[in-house]
């Protein structure tokens, strides 16, 4: 009689470690249509989500469908962070002119020439990222008392509101965040603890 073919191991999970909670994975790209497409923008890049989503996946190492979600929930939550983050500098970034524009017109003395370094012209080459430009810029806000980080603080000064807003925002998703980590913490100890429970009955009926 033909020996039967012995049953292949189940695939493991690349990250996935042995171990009673960690022998088995499941990732959230297998709970089906839930979690095909990711919740990017235009322009942000997938394969930057999906790092980090592996490397979420990997950490946890979720053993149930509850902790794949959580694992969702937790990757969507760090790239919101970023997002925001990424958000507030750009915003930053684009009050220069009007911020650039304030400060030179606020601190210009009527009994001083003209510096080329400070005119119009010069201010939107030094915004397209010219570097000589910038070095006039500065040497005509040095001739103030003033330099670059003066035009950052107006711009900032001017968006201040939309700027707390943002880190209220980062703060709420990193709170959310650490919940599901530390609930995701006491699902695993809990399952852990019922699955020492079941192998000691084990051994105590061998």
């Amino acid at each position: 009689m033909a020996d039967r073919p012995r049953p292949q191991p189940a695939a493991r999970h690349p990250g996935a470690t042995r171990g009673a909670i960690t022998d088995v994975q499941v990732r959230p790209r297998d709970l089906g249509p839930l979690f095909a497409k990711p919740p990017l923008l235009q322009g942000e890049s997938e394969a930057d989500y999906d790092e980090i989503l592996s490397r979420v996946t990997q950490a946890v190492a979720p053993a149930d469908p509850i902790q794949a979600i959580w694992v969702q929930d937790v990757t969507d939550l760090i790239w919101e962070v970023r997002r925001l983050r990424r958000l507030k500098a750009s915003l930053l970034m684009a009050s220069r002119k009007k911020a650039a524009d304030r400060l030179i017109t606020e601190t210009r003395d009527p009994y001083q020439a003209a510096d080329e370094g400070l005119s119009p012209k010069n201010v939107n080459a030094w915004l397209r990222g010219d570097g000589e430009a910038m070095e006039k810029l500065k040497r005509g806000l040095a001739g103030r008392g003033l330099d670059l980080d003066s035009i950052m603080a107006v711009a900032l000064a001017e968006r201040l509101s939309d700027i707390e807003r943002i880190e209220r925002m980062i703060t709420a998703a990193e709170v959310r965040r650490d919940k599901i980590f530390a609930e995701i913490q006491r699902r695993q100890e809990a399952l852990a603890r019922q699955l020492r429970a079941i192998a000691h009955d084990v051994t105590d009926i061998a």
